[in-house]
């Protein structure tokens, strides 16, 4: 399995290499790209990422679990089955619940407006969070199998320390992953830079990345006292912290304001770039009329004089627009006659009608 991972991740990085490579350095042709269906890509990885999280809520299910103890008469009556029932309880809560905080997170991070989806507002940046998704799919892999080896052990220490090792980093690479891609959708500089509810985004931020790190404080837990369930509710607590600083963040009034300094910015870009466009292209012009050579003297062509042409020309195209606006109206003169002689048929079917009642 390890070889596996380190062989999907190796597949990965060659892949995204390779596609920033290409687009950062503009290696390809318009012509050659086909065209990105928004809403079907965020649809098809969104169901990616659900399918992932429902393998690990099955491996929690089917898991081995201290509940079944409480069927046992004999383990009633003492206090110790109600504790590894109690706790085996809160471990099997605390995997769901920070499997669904995943899903939330996910869902509530990523924007489903074409309007406001990296993949539409920058090709760098829609690559991004295109890709982002190997790494999120490979930690959501690994969130399961952790979940599903600690859940046994939520009443006595994790037989394996591995196990504890692969949910810290996991979970901290998943969430990693969603807050990438929920800055990647207005950019980087736009969500640093607008000024409306700033302070408030980026204690938000700053509070995510706190908490996302936080994660990997599992790792110096001491393996021979902590017993599983702390593990999984530690990490369900943090990532529902995670979920709600995202939901805070997401308010309407803070949302807006961080789309419409967004859209000014592209604005202002696609102006800069038309004023800069527009500027070139005087300049040339200009260089041009003060390179070239004048025409030379009538005289000088051996064809008659240019300006003995300028009648001619201006004839023939007043004759072409008459041809023209000619056949506009016969087109429409005989469409008028065939409206009349559509009318007098069905007026003498009328009549003979009538005169056969």
């Amino acid at each position: 399995a390890a070889h596996m991972m380190l062989l999907l991740i190796a597949v990965w990085v060659a892949i995204s290499v390779r596609a920033v490579i290409v687009i950062g350095m503009k290696w390809y042709s318009r012509k050659s790209l086909v065209p990105m269906h928004v809403e079907f890509t965020i649809t098809r990885l969104g169901e990616l990422v659900m399918l992932m999280l429902g393998e690990g809520v099955l491996s929690l299910v089917i898991s081995e679990s201290y509940v079944s103890m409480l069927a046992d008469p004999n383990c009633l009556s003492t206090g110790r089955c109600w504790k590894y029932a109690g706790k085996s309880t809160a471990s099997f809560c605390s995997g769901f619940a920070l499997l669904m905080a995943i899903m939330y997170l996910y869902y509530r991070a990523n924007p489903f407006v074409r309007h406001h989806h990296a993949t539409r507002r920058n090709a760098l940046r829609g690559l991004t969070w295109y890709l982002s998704h190997w790494v999120l799919g490979i930690a959501l892999i690994g969130v399961g199998v952790a979940i599903k080896s600690i859940h046994p052990y939520a009443a006595k220490p994790v037989k394996n320390p591995k196990y504890v090792e692969l949910l810290a980093v996991s979970a901290f690479v998943a969430l990693l992953a969603i807050n990438l891609q929920q800055i990647l959708h207005p950019g980087i500089v736009a969500y640093v830079t607008a000024c409306r509810h700033r302070t408030l985004r980026m204690n938000l931020c700053c509070a995510k990345v706190g908490f996302t790190a936080a994660l990997l404080g599992m790792l110096f837990f001491p393996a021979k006292e902590v017993h599983g369930y702390a593990y999984l509710l530690y990490s369900c607590a943090l990532t529902v912290l995670v979920s709600a600083a995202v939901v805070t963040e997401k308010l309407p009034e803070v949302e807006m304001a961080l789309w419409e300094h967004v859209d000014n910015l592209e604005a202002l870009r696609k102006k800069d770039g038309t004023d800069s466009s527009s500027s070139g292209g005087e300049s040339r012009s200009s260089a041009t009329a003060t390179v070239s050579p004048a025409p030379p003297a009538a005289e000088g062509y051996e064809d008659g004089d240019p300006s003995e042409d300028l009648p001619a020309a201006l004839a023939a195209d007043e004759a072409v627009e008459e041809g023209i606006a000619g056949s506009r109206t016969e087109v429409a003169t005989r469409r008028m006659d065939s409206r009349k002689d559509l009318k007098i048929s069905e007026t003498v079917k009328s009549s003979v009608c009538m005169m056969g009642g």
